[in-house]
């Protein structure tokens, strides 16, 4: 009788143990961003921007012309990593005039976010129109990973093939953004959290957005330090409670992307869709 009890006990002890590992699990993965909106996925977690490229270039839903000009764009930006910063007497300015979109309501920040670069994107194509934020939210699902999101915007367009990758600081980050806004004409997704309003108006444990370009203002030795990014954001309008001004555009520095994708991404994992 006392072996069966001992047994039993045993037995409870080994259920809430294993059931205690998987809650450590998806509490860590969480904390990372992978359960909540614009984060990654438990799979993505620790990657390396070679491991992205060649799972992007194996992914067989893309056709061997989306693959090809990820390798493009790829090259592009690790050729701007050796030039430079260009230096200009007038400074340098690269914005791409995004129109801003307005979420429908608190869920709907991803479909909003596609649809500001579908309808940039299908602007010369008027004939071509762009789904609602509910067809959208259907599509992705409620508070998707960055990846669910880059995937549907590759079935929806042809002018880039959107791919996760992972930026290591400030002129890193950079050359994204000039191979977006110089080769390819089209917004980057940006994710984040913000748990003040020290770096965001606004706080969120979960949110998408645009980048789409940066502006320095110094004559003749562009200094990265200085630059200002330029956000077209579906949620800052005077409906959530930002003012009447509140267009959904708005800049930020470089000190406050860092920290509000760090928030979303993981120290070291920070990452951006371009």
């Amino acid at each position: 009788m006392e072996g069966r009890q001992r047994n039993e006990k045993e037995k409870s002890f080994g259920v809430v143990a294993t059931v205690l590992v998987a809650v450590l699990a998806v509490t860590q993965a969480s904390a990372l961003g992978s359960a909540s909106e614009g984060g990654l996925m438990p799979s993505e977690i620790g990657q390396t921007n070679d491991e992205i490229l060649m799972e992007a270039l194996a992914n067989p839903d893309l056709t061997p012309e989306q693959k090809e000009q990820v390798k493009e764009k790829w090259d592009l930006t690790d050729r701007l990593a050796s030039e430079g910063q260009p230096s200009t007497r007038a400074g340098s300015t690269a914005v791409l005039n995004v129109d801003a979109v307005m979420q429908e309501d608190n869920t709907k920040c991803a479909p909003a976010t596609v649809q500001q670069i579908l309808k940039y994107i299908k602007k010369a194509h008027s004939s071509q129109t762009v789904p609602s934020q509910t067809t959208i939210q259907n599509a992705v699902g409620r508070g998707p990973a960055m990846q669910t999101v880059l995937n549907y915007l590759n079935k929806m367009q042809s002018r880039n093939t959107y791919v996760r990758r992972l930026v290591s600081g400030e002129a890193d980050f950079l050359n994204c953004v000039r191979t977006m806004y110089s080769k390819i004409n089209a917004p980057i997704i940006f994710t984040l959290a913000s748990y003040d309003t020290v770096y965001w108006p606004y706080k969120t444990d979960g949110h998408y957005t645009n980048l789409v370009g940066y502006s320095n203002p110094n004559r003749d030795n562009p200094d990265p330090a200085r630059n200002s990014y330029y956000i077209v954001d579906p949620y800052y309008f005077p409906k959530y409670g930002h003012g009447i001004y509140a267009d959904g555009k708005f800049t930020r520095s470089f000190t406050q992307l860092w920290k509000v994708n760090t928030n979303k991404m993981g120290v070291g994992q920070n990452a951006i869709g371009y």
